[in-house]
């Protein structure tokens, strides 16, 4: 850029943005950790759902049968410490 004190910071930056990056990995490490550490106070919860359409054809019937299927399942565990 032409001004020595702008060089000096833009070099001083470029030299120190890896360990930058490698403070910021380990932030995001440690608070990865402390949440995973604090999981099991939570209860665990699970949902699942399906859907599909069922087409049922059969010569003693007549036309074929046509009808829709859906299910929810949910669930929810929590495991207390005595």
């Amino acid at each position: 850029m032409g001004d020595a004190r702008l060089d000096a910071l833009e070099q001083q930056i470029a030299k120190d943005s890896p360990r930058l990056a490698a403070a910021v990995a380990r932030y995001s490490e440690a608070r990865a950790l402390a949440y995973r550490a604090r999981a099991d106070l939570f209860p665990e919860l699970d949902a699942k759902g399906a859907a599909s359409r069922v087409r049922v054809v059969s010569p003693s019937t007549g036309p074929p049968i046509q009808y829709n299927d859906f299910a929810l399942k949910a669930s929810i565990s929590y495991e207390l410490d005595l």
